[in-house]
């Protein structure tokens, strides 16, 4: 297991991405999500997200910075 944090700054789109491990974010701030090819959409804050492994995702930050924990299950 793997666990980090994901920091970014306003307005700033990490880039559609894959890996093998899966993957859950707990979120500390307002940010939003896509995941193959959907619509973006926002867990709230303190909400949670899974990505499947070789799953397609983003995140994109708002109008304030963007922070979260995550773990990747390896």
């Amino acid at each position: 297991m793997q666990l980090g944090f994901t920091v970014m700054a306003p307005r700033v789109r990490y880039p559609d991405h894959n890996h093998p491990p899966q993957e859950a974010y707990v979120l500390f701030t307002e940010g939003e999500f896509l995941q193959e090819g959907g619509d973006w959409f926002s867990p709230g804050l303190g909400g949670g997200i899974h990505n499947s492994p070789f799953s397609i995702h983003a995140m994109r930050s708002g109008e304030v910075p963007f922070l979260a924990v995550w773990c990747l299950l390896v």
